[in-house]
């Protein structure tokens, strides 16, 4: 990131931190935020160490509208909400700073979430929402065959690399899923 012009995505505490710590490297940081300013969504100390360090910039109302690059991510094209413009900035990085609260409205019912809202999975689904008669394996929901891997799942570490070796973990539980329905289905062979 050094002398590079980076994008923060976000608008909460996170994103502030991410964009402080980055202006001692990159260029200038610019974030990236859906509401017209920051008072809503962060802390007042922060908004101004963000308003007294000369090389980050506020774009309020904004959203990435497309991206592109040869080998890694070059461009980004930046939308103003309101008035639909769209502007193209040289990057040489993006950070998606985009809240620590999960949004699972839009999973079945009938799969159980901790008190603040993550996914339970495997040994961490209490015995009474067990569906199956059996414990969930371990990256399985509530609702047999559903896995779930990343930040959304309760305990995970909140970590791109954790969510990458979760989803390579989750390949041989689902297969051992689809084989088990497929002897049920066919008998055993």
């Amino acid at each position: 990131m050094q002398d590079k012009n980076v994008i923060v995505v976000g608008g909460g505490n996170s994103a502030g931190q991410a964009a402080v710590h980055l202006a001692k490297f990159a260029k200038h940081v610019t974030i990236l935020i859906r509401r017209a300013s920051l008072s809503e969504s962060m802390s007042e100390y922060l908004i101004r160490e963000l308003e007294s360090t000369p090389n980050v910039s506020v774009a309020g109302n904004s959203e990435i509208a497309d991206g592109g690059g040869e080998a890694a991510l070059e461009w980004v094209t930046v939308r103003d909400r309101v008035s639909g413009e769209e502007h193209r900035f040289d990057i040489g990085g993006l950070f998606c700073m985009l809240g620590a609260r999960p949004d699972c409205s839009w999973l079945p019912e009938g799969i159980a979430l901790d008190k603040a809202g993550f996914v339970l999975t495997g040994r961490d689904v209490p015995k009474e929402a067990w569906t199956a008669g059996m414990p969930p394996a371990d990256l399985e929901t509530t609702l047999p065959g559903v896995f779930v891997a990343g930040d959304v799942r309760s305990g995970s570490m909140k970590r791109v690399a954790s969510a990458r070796g979760e989803g390579a973990s989750s390949l041989p539980l689902i297969h051992t899923h689809l084989a088990a329905l497929r002897a049920r289905e066919f008998g055993a062979e």
